[in-house]
């Protein structure tokens, strides 16, 4: 995950904001706990890390390489933490917002591009599709249970998701005893803190 950090901070503003990018990653304190118990949520830091790096690069350069490239990550990022499904929606925002600011030849040619990157993604996802036709309840089962909620709507166990992702800049929300190492100390130490504002 580091090394894609690096790349993903090099590519939106160099070297520096590379360095700074793989500091925050590094010294997160999330990031090194999750790490060091090898627990699966590291893979959507990576997956998220890559997915963000080529959808930088697809965007700007406009090539369709870059495009497949990109939806190959989104894809294949679906197999890992079940956090990542969000992404879809991220990257669709990611190209509206670019759409908006091209010229009528340029957003043919983005949408065409986008119509890759999705069929790419499809392309990388059909296996886990069919098996979420196939046992529904299972591809489902981390959206709708919560630690301590048992059957929930997956809606609203994704918009508590994000309410919990929100508040880990000021508060130790955690209700996972491994996820805290100081009783309600943000998740966001003041160094990773700082790195991000800065």
């Amino acid at each position: 995950m580091l090394p894609v950090l690096y790349w993903l901070g090099c590519e939106v503003s160099g070297a520096l904001t590379g360095l700074f990018t793989v500091g925050i990653g590094s010294l997160s304190l999330w990031t090194v706990v999750m790490g060091r118990l090898g627990f699966r949520v590291m893979l959507a830091a990576l997956a998220s890390a890559l997915l963000l790096v080529l959808l930088w690069r697809a965007l700007r350069s406009g090539r369709r390489r870059d495009f497949v490239l990109a939806g190959l990550a989104l894809g294949l990022g679906q197999y890992g933490y079940t956090s990542f499904r969000i992404a879809p929606v991220v990257v669709l925002l990611g190209i509206v917002l670019c759409g908006l600011t091209h010229d009528r030849q340029r957003r043919r040619d983005l949408l065409l591009n986008s119509a890759a990157l999705f069929g790419m993604a499809l392309v990388a996802f059909i296996p886990l599709w069919s098996y979420a036709v196939h046992y529904p309840d299972i591809f489902w089962n981390r959206s709708s249970n919560l630690v301590g909620v048992v059957n929930i709507d997956v809606v609203v166990g994704i918009l508590k998701d994000w309410t919990a992702t929100l508040l880990m800049f000021t508060f130790g929300t955690d209700p996972v005893s491994l996820n805290i190492v100081q009783e309600g100390a943000p998740v966001l130490s003041l160094l990773v803190g700082g790195l991000f504002l800065l």
